[in-house]
């Protein structure tokens, strides 16, 4: 007999695991850029500063969005999956 399964669960762990990593990018935007001082180059720091909080963000965003595209294929799977055995049992009977 042809079965056919996905493991979605599998899926939904790793897409947690996913998400997850992406909170030390999440907490480099809390940042903050030091605005009492004068220092020669403070305003360059702050330029960089506020660029890498922008890039960290969008990287977690995208990472985020790759993880739910994953998780969206995955419910996709297993949706065929149980369409397919149920029909191709039809076929046998």
């Amino acid at each position: 007999m042809v079965t056919f399964s996905s493991n979605s669960q599998q899926a939904q762990q790793s897409t947690s695991r996913i998400t997850s990593a992406t909170t030390p990018l999440n907490q480099a935007s809390s940042l903050q850029n030091d605005t009492r001082t004068t220092l020669i180059g403070n305003q360059d720091i702050q330029s960089s500063i506020t660029s890498a909080k922008n890039s960290a963000n969008q990287i977690a965003s995208a990472i985020s969005g790759d993880a739910n595209r994953l998780q969206t294929v995955a419910q996709g799977f297993s949706t065929l999956d149980t369409q397919l055995s149920r029909d191709l049992f039809k076929e046998r009977r």
